[in-house]
């Protein structure tokens, strides 16, 4: 059933979480995000519109801090996030740059999605890169 959704779908929305994104020493896994980067431009060039939601600052942050745990201290969550949300970015910036495509990046907290307001200026950011 999901097959034949999609074959008819214009829009596809793709998202990839921490678990996806890291391997099992919690490093990006870039090997595998790679491939799927590879199937999300096959997807593009064959028509669909693509919306990436994606995971993982934190895993990232911590390989960069070199942290062996996840954090529990919200500071130090904090602090691997911010490092990681650019290294995530970065390669996917490499990784569809490579394809001709470019990346742009929209940052959602809950109170966008609960603000009428925030939501129609969300649904006007929509621009083909």
């Amino acid at each position: 059933m999901r097959a034949k959704h999609i074959k008819t779908a214009k829009l596809v929305v793709v998202k990839l979480g921490t678990g996806i994104l890291s391997d099992n020493q919690n490093c990006l896994a870039s090997s595998r995000i790679k491939q799927l980067a590879g199937q999300i431009v096959r997807a593009k060039k064959n028509g669909y519109e693509i919306v990436l939601v994606s995971s993982g600052a934190v895993g990232a942050g911590m390989q960069a801090l070199g942290y062996q745990k996840r954090p529990t201290r919200l500071q130090e969550l904090q602090a691997c996030a911010a490092v990681g949300q650019s290294r995530l970015m970065a390669l996917y910036q490499e990784l569809f740059a490579a394809h001709g495509l470019q990346v742009a990046q929209v940052l959602l907290t809950h109170s966008d999605l609960e603000d009428t307001a925030h939501l129609l200026h969300l649904g006007r950011t929509s621009y083909d890169l």
